[in-house]
C-alpha cells in the first residue's frame, strides 16, 4: 500500500497574469440648468448654461485577434451620439 503526501508550500504554476488596458475618450458639451427649488428672485433662479467635459473609460483584457480592449472608433461613434443628444439643451 502507498501514501502520497501533499506538500502544502508546493504551488501549481498558474498561467501569467493577462495585462488589464484602459482607453478613454474625452468629449464636451455646452447645455443649460435651473435650480427648480431656487426662489423667484434668487441670483441662481434662472436658466444658465455651462460647459461641461465627459470622460468614459473603459478597461478589460485586450482581445483577439486586433488586441484592443475595444475598437476606439465603435467608443468614439457612441460618444458622439450621446455629445448629439446632450450639446445646447436644457438638462431639467
Amino acid at each position: 500500500m502507498s501514501q502520497s503526501v501533499r506538500n502544502p508550500a508546493r504551488k501549481k504554476a498558474s498561467a501569467p497574469a493577462k495585462p488589464e488596458v484602459e482607453i478613454s475618450y474625452t468629449f464636451g458639451f455646452d447645455a443649460a440648468h435651473r435650480f427648480a427649488t431656487t426662489p423667484r428672485g434668487h441670483k441662481y433662479s434662472g436658466i444658465h448654461g455651462h460647459s461641461f467635459q465627459c470622460q468614459v473609460t473603459l478597461s478589460g483584457t485586450p482581445r483577439a485577434p486586433h488586441g484592443f480592449v475595444a475598437d476606439l472608433a465603435t467608443v468614439e461613434r457612441i460618444c458622439l451620439t450621446l455629445r448629439k443628444q446632450l450639446d445646447h439643451t436644457l438638462l431639467n
